[in-house]
């Protein structure tokens, strides 16, 4: 309590930050030119539902590439929407040298997080009395009354595992060994430690209370002057497969900025950050657009009356959130359930069918809702296994789903095998040494954003408490090393060149005596090109053989990758068993039809005219795979618990506050 007069005057004298055009534009500019570096393909879906004008919520998730996912998010936005937007970045972040001043030039609005405050504190904590009075705290060693516990500050129980660390609000403060929770902490079953250590005392962490009315102001203004504000509401970046329980910041902004003007035209936009590999280079990504959330008046009268009326509409709001962000996601439970739903999809369309990302994604959608719903069917758990089955072979022979094809030894005879490794060996070595020259003289960029990212990875894990390898980092990091030491190198030798052309010039010694003829510089630049056209060209010659090492260096990637199959395909020991596998991906494929024949019309009532795999798709058909209506009309409910609107937190270029108290139903209602 008494630390919240001094963090209100700290949020009173933080700085404020303005979006500046020009600055927005050229620093897009040169993302713009990462990404296309760091991604193959990114699809941007339904961008078209974006409004160009008048005040615009995008609500954006999962958050599972920091820095990269706002980026993509910008560039989209402002190429077909032409909306620039403002995103709710982590107070932390600004504090960065190179991307703190960047981001206040791009409109981003810093907020303090509690999550960022996290520490230690002094001796254990238990519950006197679990069943009775679960909300009731008691320390052993501890002082409560210190200034570091305060109401609405929040109580940390250790991290087991990979599961996120369970933490609850602070109510009341009865005393030094005394305290009241606003809620009690979630059960927990017998064997797990927490459970033997919220009955005889556990440690613990604690977070501060964060008042962030200055933030709302600045929010609130930046909406009713028609602005486009970016939220991650999920209140951090993350490499889980699923979302993390959203927060209810997005709720609360749409809901104070109807409150104040009804007639102001908000829109809530949702956006699905589709990932193949988030974290890998020349990576694919769909990012889409989902139908918009309609707040209804009934929302907007609760939130004026405050109370429960206000937790009322901020949770069946936060929910249609929610369920608007999961039509445009694909989520599974755990990695190993979306490698699962991966290779049922792989196994579902026929082996040379190439279908496009959207219907990809949406395909995967299906799949997950099936399996969630189906799972404990006998026939799915038959499914699983032969499918778990038929990946173990995989993996043991080292080749992929798609080269199972080189075990039909009628269309693929060994004498063809081997003439087509011949050749893509052949191809491999001549790829090999086009990109020889980018490798040579760019190395210490692709090391120096390997380290980094390795070592920005470590410090994220062990900071977070809900990443399970911090994944998510690394991609921007290997991202940011490349813009800043990428053009520094460019420059380096640049001025190395320039400066040999002009010692051979002026006939050196080395240079006229002592170097051969082939490191004469005169010798490929004639005397009447000017040394400063020379230096301008020898800078774009760098960024051209940057980018031609790195398309050289993909292509020998796909090929280097396509020669295991046929390896194994011409090892006696091992043709006979890609025959076999071949054989027994015919016969999983089939069991995938049959299942999902038998239990999709039970999730899709109309299944076989919203069939996704019915053969050549053409650009055109691309375009929308509907979900079905306009827009998510959000319904005023009964929430059941306690939300209180005041605790705050957010990540990465990210809004959020208290988890959600509620499991999402996910019903649509219009």
């Amino acid at each position: 309590m008494n630390q919240q007069p001094q963090q209100q005057q700290q949020n009173q004298s933080a700085p404020r930050y303005r979006l500046i055009p020009a600055v927005y534009d050229l620093g897009l500019w040169i993302f713009s030119l990462c990404l296309d570096i760091f991604f193959r393909e990114v699809y941007p879906r339904g961008a078209w539902r974006v409004p160009n004008r008048g005040p615009v919520i995008v609500v954006a998730a999962p958050h599972h590439n920091q820095f990269v996912d706002s980026i993509l998010l910008m560039r989209i936005l402002k190429r077909h929407a032409g909306r620039r937007v403002c995103f709710l970045i982590a107070e932390k972040s600004m504090k960065e040298p190179y991307i703190g001043p960047m981001a206040a030039c791009m409109g981003a609005l810093p907020v303090v997080r509690a999550m960022d405050n996290v520490k230690p504190a002094e001796g254990k904590i238990y519950l006197p009395s679990p069943e009775d009075d679960p909300t009731l705290v008691r320390g052993e060693g501890t002082d409560f009354t210190d200034k570091e516990f305060m109401i609405g500050g929040t109580i940390y129980l250790p991290k087991v595992g990979k599961e996120s660390p369970e933490q609850q609000a602070i109510a009341e403060i009865l005393g030094p060994k005394e305290l009241r929770l606003r809620k009690p902490f979630k059960e927990f079953e017998r064997g797990h430690p927490l459970y033997d250590g919220l009955r005889k005392g556990t440690e613990f962490k604690i977070a501060p209370h964060i008042d962030q009315g200055q933030m709302f102001d600045a929010v609130y203004r930046e909406l009713h002057n028609g602005a486009c504000i970016g939220i991650f509401p999920e209140g951090g970046s993350h490499d889980r497969p699923n979302m993390l329980p959203l927060k209810a910041g997005a709720a609360l902004i749409a809901l104070e900025t109807l409150a104040k003007d009804p007639r102001c035209g908000l829109s809530i936009v949702p956006a699905g950050m589709n990932y193949f590999h988030p974290n890998k280079f020349r990576s694919r990504a769909v990012i889409e657009f989902g139908h918009p959330v309609q707040v209804h008046p009934a929302q907007v009268e609760a939130f004026k009356e405050g109370g429960a009326s206000k937790r009322n509409a901020v949770g069946s709001l936060l929910e249609t959130i929610q369920e608007a962000l999961t039509a445009v996601t694909q989520q599974a439970s755990d990695h190993e359930t979306l490698m699962l739903i991966q290779a049922t999809r792989r196994l579902y369309k026929p082996m040379r069918m190439k279908l496009p990302l959207p219907v990809v994604i949406e395909l995967n959608r299906r799949l997950l809702k099936g399996y969630t719903t189906f799972k404990n069917e006998p026939q799915v758990i038959q499914l699983t296994n032969a499918i778990q089955s038929y990946n173990r072979r995989l993996r043991a022979l080292g080749i992929g789903d798609h080269q199972v094809e080189w075990g039909n030894v009628k269309q693929r005879p060994w004498w063809l095998v081997l003439m087509t490794l011949i050749y893509r060996i052949g191809e491999l070595l001549t790829l090999l040494a086009g990109a020889l020259p980018s490798v040579a003289l760019f190395w210490p960029v692709f090391v120096a954003a390997k380290v980094i990212s390795v070592k920005k990875q470590r410090k994220a894990l062990a900071a977070s408490s809900v990443k399970l390898e911090a994944r998510d980092v690394v991609g921007t990091w290997k991202m940011l090393v490349a813009v800043g030491l990428a053009p520094a190198l460019y420059t380096w030798y640049t001025v190395i060149c320039s400066l040999w052309l002009h010692y051979c010039r002026q006939d050196g010694h080395y240079c006229a005596a002592v170097a051969p003829w082939w490191l004469d510089a005169r010798t490929y630049v004639p005397a009447a090109v000017p040394l400063s056209g020379f230096a301008f060209f020898f800078f774009g010659l760098m960024i051209s053989i940057t980018f031609a090492g790195l398309r050289i260096g993909e292509i020998g990637m796909d090929v280097l990758k396509s020669l295991p199959p046929l390896l194994v395909a011409l090892n006696p020991r091992s043709a006979d068993q890609l025959v076999r596998l071949r054989q027994q991906r015919q016969a999983v494929s089939r069991q995938v039809v049959d299942v999902i024949n038998t239990f999709g019309p039970e999730i899709f009532p109309d299944f076989e005219n919203e069939r996704l795999v019915v053969g050549r798709y053409e650009e055109e058909d691309e375009e929308e795979v509907e979900l079905g209506g306009d827009a998510y009309e959000s319904q005023l409910k009964n929430m059941l618990g306690d939300r209180d609107e005041g605790d705050f937190e957010t990540g990465d270029g990210a809004v959020a506050f208290v988890k959600q108290d509620t499991d999402v139903e996910n019903k649509k209602t219009r």
